[in-house]
Parts: C-alpha cells; structure tokens; sequence
C-alpha cells in the first residue's frame, strides 16, 4: 500500500528433487518496490480580487485541490518575484500573483511553487465619489453672478482624511466642510488630490471634473452682472439762463459714467453713457459698449417763436422773462468768447468795441 522497499523470499518447497534454474539455493530474496507517487492539481487556482483594505478569506482566499494533499498558496508582486506565504491584506493596490505548493509525504512527492503555473490576481484601489461644487443659480444664496460682494460655495464630498485641497483664494475648512470665496467675475479653479493616489481612485465618469494625474479640478464661474441699457429722457430742456442736466431714464450713477450731459445754451449735443467696471459688468444681452443719445435744448429765441403763436396774456410775460434771461446768457457768452474789455484802449478803441457789442445784441434781440 505505501511507498517503500519490500524483501519477498520464494523457498523451493521440494529443493531435493528441484532447483532454480542457475542457482543451486533453497531459497531467493528479491526487492518489491513501491515508488512514491507524483502530485499534482487536480484543479487550477482560483481567486478571486479585492479592492484595498477589505480583504474577506471566505470570498479572497485562493482554491485549488491536489491529487495528494492540500495546496498551500504564496504570493508575490510579480510572476517571477519572491513567493511568500499569507494573502498581501495589507499591500498597495496593483496586481499580484499566487502559486500552489504541496508539501511532500512518505507516499507522493511534493508539489513543487515551479510545478504548477502562476495565477494572477488584482488588488482595486477604491473608487470615492468625485466631490463638487455647490453651484447656486436662482433664489437665496446664488452665487454664479457678480453681486458687488463677497461670494461664497461650498464643496461636497470632501473628506480631510484621505484628500488634499488648493484654492488661490479665501478658503474655510473645518474638517470635512470646505468653503470657497471669490468677489469679482471670472472662473476660479479648486484642486483636490488624494494623499495615497495609488490605493484610492477618482469614480471618473467623465463630465463631472477635469482630472489629470489623479487631480481633481473643479471650475467656479462667476459671469458678469448684466444691466439694462439706459433709455432717452424725453423731457423738453429749454435755456433758462443756467446748467442744464440731462440724466437717461435708468441711469445709475454708481456704475455708470456719462459725459457731454451738461450745457448751459442751445443746440444738439451727443451724450455718451458707459459702465464703469467692464470686469463685472455688461449690458443686457451681452455688450459692454458705449450707448449714445442725441441731447437738444431749445433756444429760447426758438421757443418765443412757437409759444407767441399759440399763448398770449400771462404766458407771453413768462416767455418774456424767459427771453430776457436768455439775452443775459448771450452776452456772458459774448463777452467770454471775446476775452475781458481792453482798458488801456484808446477812447476810439473802447467805443468800437461798444459798438460791436450793442451790434451783437441788436442781431440777437432781432
């Protein structure tokens, strides 16, 4: 039954009439050997992978059976690497390889680690969720549009533990909860990395963040405020002797600069309406260039034309002292386009600029 050497002895029962044949004994011992059996598997190894950090032996160990004995599996980090008892529980995620060993007995051989063949297996990194940014577009706390203050967002899935976080800006961690704050339009960029990048993974499913190198980059867009353009102001501005103002309807001062709205006599002048801060900013609909309107004041030499045709009474005295204010405005202009009254003049000199005035005067009256 067992492997061995046994000694059989053959006696001749009649060795006075009998003998073998060369050899005149009674007796002969011969050697019956068993030899010991050659092992091998008589199922190939089985495993099963694990992602790192929870190994299961009812779900992960190795299984194969042998045709004597019962495997014994060791593993390595390559398939010609050094061949270790014990699963690699606590090793770095990547792939490894296990090999089957069965010790020899009295009765078979073993089953040496270079018998069979290499099986490899894998050890997964963990996948955690791809954290985001908490992006507001309508209601209480939006914080995709230029506000004139201090914008904050949070970010989900954030775990200190295992990650790593950049901002070039103001940023609040306590713990897990990370805040986020930018002012100004633009796009602002948050990182985010794992310590151990080669035991856990992104859960990359394409369209949630940008990854490059295990990082993580999220993208915070704060787009420009849009305004609504400044409309014409339709009133009648009539020269009154003083600095007309003309304001567009829906002018704002705080973010808009405007010129060319202030004159102090007749005629048809261009007003220009631009934003102040073009970084955060636009019209609606997308613009930022300047609006223009067409400004008029009336002279009042035109506006005593039109009333006297249709007013009389107490409104001819109103457009009277209006007519008189606007003489006054004539001759300070007059007197500023001709410079201060030469008072070292000769007598002939002065009265010939008296004239010319009183000529002046006469034209405008007319």
């Amino acid at each position: 039954v067992n492997a061995g050497t046994y000694q059989i002895t053959l006696v001749m029962n009649d060795f006075a009439n009998m003998q073998g044949r060369g050899a005149d004994v009674e007796d002969r011992t011969i050697p019956f050997v068993i030899e010991k059996a050659t092992n091998s598997l008589t199922s190939a190894i089985e495993i099963e992978g694990w992602t790192y950090g929870s190994y299961d032996a009812n779900a992960n160990a190795p299984h194969a059976t042998a045709k004597f004995g019962t495997p014994v599996f060791y593993y390595a980090s390559s398939i010609d690497g050094e061949y270790t008892t014990g699963a690699p529980r606590g090793e770095n995620a990547g792939e490894y390889f296990v090999r089957a060993y069965v010790p020899g007995t009295d009765n078979y051989l073993e089953f040496a680690l270079t018998d069979g063949n290499a099986v490899s297996f894998r050890i997964s990194p963990v996948r955690v969720a791809l954290p985001t940014l908490n992006i507001i577009s309508e209601g209480e706390g939006k914080n995709d549009t230029y506000a004139a203050a201090d914008l904050s967002a949070s970010i989900n899935g954030f775990n200190a533990t295992l990650m790593s976080i950049n901002y070039d800006g103001r940023i609040a961690i306590a713990g897990n909860d990370v805040e986020v704050f930018a002012r100004n339009a633009g796009t602002y960029t948050v990182t985010i990395a794992f310590n151990d990048s080669v035991n856990y993974v992104w859960a990359w499913d394409g369209d949630a963040a940008v990854m490059n190198n295990s990082v993580v980059t999220l993208d915070w867009t704060i787009v420009k405020k849009q305004i609504a353009m400044p409309t014409a102001n339709e009133s009648l501005f009539i020269v009154n002797g003083g600095v007309l103002v003309y304001i567009p309807e829906g002018f704002d001062a705080e973010i808009m600069d405007i010129s060319g709205n202030e004159q102090g006599y007749g005629g048809e002048f261009a007003v220009v309406v631009t934003l102040k801060d073009l970084s955060n900013y636009e019209w609606i609909g997308g613009t930022n260039g300047a609006v223009e309107f067409t400004w008029q004041i009336v002279g009042v030499n035109t506006v005593f034309a039109v009333i006297v045709g249709v007013l009389s009474g107490g409104c001819g005295l109103a457009v009277a002292a209006a007519v008189t204010q606007g003489v006054l405005l004539r001759k300070r202009r007059l007197a500023d386009e001709q410079g201060p009254k030469d008072d070292t003049a000769e007598p002939e000199q002065q009265d010939a600029q008296s004239i010319n005035e009183l000529e002046e005067e006469e034209k405008f009256n007319d």
